[in-house]
């Protein structure tokens, strides 16, 4: 029941209603969970909702159970609420990862829910939305390897110290630009919800996925670029196995057919090889061999 307050011409209404679960239902969880079913309630999920007014002037907040506020559960909520004559209306998300959250319609997971549910990475909100909004699609398997790779690719050292971005196409660099806006838009949602911000896209590791999807040399793929062998091939493994996720989540086939050719692609030469007898930094170099062009030492002046 709403509970009003007044305090120095402060007004508060405040309200919380419980939000069902259906035994059965899908529960979204974190990667690799998608069969993950509800099987009862220990703390029920909830809707809570604030209204502050001083004056003529009314603003709410309304904050759901759910792992992250979709636009279109924003609107819904926005248009439910027109009548009150809102001045401002604050919509978040717990986050929650123990209920279907909030990619559901009907308290069943939405498409989106179940992409998301089906997905194991630490950026898995960034990539879901980003591969939902159709960023991968419409792209060769080299376009493919090196969008991903903004992903998992982190620079070591702080930030700006890594290679400079390279893009191989106009509609790369727009694609990525889309993908910086969508963890934009992300991260303010996780500021207003007081959680844990996602780690930012980086695009540092674009040229390197993109040469070496396109079959070049690996001498020629790291030449000039500040990266050792070790750093290039777990870098590389960690793009195989986020490509292979998209190549089961994707939608449009074209875009699952690209993905897993774009991780086949890149599984190759020292990344293969490096996969069955080296898990170690000296081993890896050990491994790259001949594969490396060693740079000669600069002659003493």
């Amino acid at each position: 029941m709403p509970t009003p307050g007044r305090a120095d011409g402060l007004r508060a209404g405040a309200a919380v209603a419980a939000l069902p679960v259906p035994a059965g239902g899908p529960l979204g969880g974190y990667g690799g969970a998608s069969d993950r079913r509800a099987t009862g309630v220990l703390d029920p999920p909830q809707a809570r909702a604030l209204v502050l007014g001083s004056g003529a002037l009314r603003v709410g907040l309304v904050t759901l159970d759910v792992v992250i506020v979709r636009p279109s559960l924003r609107e819904a909520i926005l248009a439910g609420t027109r009548d009150l004559g809102l001045g401002g209306l604050v919509v978040v998300a717990t986050h929650t990862h123990s209920g279907p959250g909030g990619y559901v319609e009907g308290w069943q997971l939405t498409e989106a829910g179940e992409r998301l549910a089906r997905l194991y990475h630490e950026c898995d909100l960034l990539v879901s939305e980003s591969l939902g909004a159709g960023l991968l699609d419409g792209l060769d398997p080299a376009a493919v390897a090196a969008l991903a790779s903004t992903f998992t690719y982190e620079a070591r050292g702080p930030a700006g110290t890594g290679p400079a971005p390279w893009f191989p196409s106009g509609q790369v660099r727009e694609r990525w630009a889309a993908i910086e806006t969508c963890a934009a838009e992300l991260r303010r949602a996780e500021d207003d919800a007081g959680l844990p911000a996602t780690r930012p896209p980086d695009a540092g590791f674009v040229a390197l996925a993109h040469a070496w999807a396109a079959g070049q040399e690996l001498a020629h793929v790291i030449a000039g670029d500040e990266i050792s062998g070790g750093d290039f091939v777990r870098n590389v493994k960690q793009l195989i196995d986020l490509l292979r996720q998209l190549g089961d989540l994707a939608a449009v086939a074209e875009t699952a057919t690209a993905c897993r050719a774009a991780a086949d692609r890149v599984f190759r030469g020292v990344v293969s090889a490096s996969s069955v007898i080296a898990t170690d930094e000296a081993a890896i170099e050990e491994a790259l061999g001949e594969d490396i062009a060693l740079q000669p030492e600069p002659e003493a002046g």
